[in-house]
């Protein structure tokens, strides 16, 4: 990918207005929403997935988002959410990112990491509650 700064600068940023793809860098951009596949795993009564944002740059999906977890009981929380571009996820390494419940006075943070079994992004999160919890979340893998 080659970014040249053709504009200037506004204030102390350069402005960059003009990105090409070197031929054979496995360039793309895209970008766009889709609502996820929940499953509930672990301790999961339920699990509301809502409508999330991705965005693609050569072979890297970058996705942020929000669902809703009802745990069965407090405790250790494991859900899973289905990818925008799909992958054959073969390390759990190969996706990876962090999740925040805002529900209630204490934050909770949370792992997210491939799935590999069934290629989906996976979360782990303490849950301090039964009530349902709002989960915000971020990861990016390759494909």
């Amino acid at each position: 990918m080659t970014i040249r700064q053709q504009g200037g600068v506004f204030g102390r940023n350069p402005v960059f207005n003009s990105i090409s793809f070197v031929p054979g860098s496995g360039g793309n951009i895209d970008s766009g929403t889709y609502t996820p596949v929940a499953t509930g795993i672990t301790n999961c009564d339920a699990v509301t997935a809502y409508e999330c944002t991705w965005v693609q740059i050569g072979n890297v999906v970058q996705v942020s988002g929000r669902v809703d977890v009802d745990a069965t009981a407090t405790g250790d929380t494991v859900w899973a959410l289905s990818l925008p571009i799909p992958d054959d996820l073969a390390l759990i390494g190969e996706l990876a990112g962090t999740a925040a419940r805002r529900s209630g006075s204490a934050q909770s943070p949370g792992a997210v990491y491939a799935g590999t079994a069934a290629d989906r992004a996976e979360f782990r999160m303490n849950i301090a509650s039964t009530s349902n919890q709002e989960v915000y979340f971020n990861f990016s893998y390759r494909f």
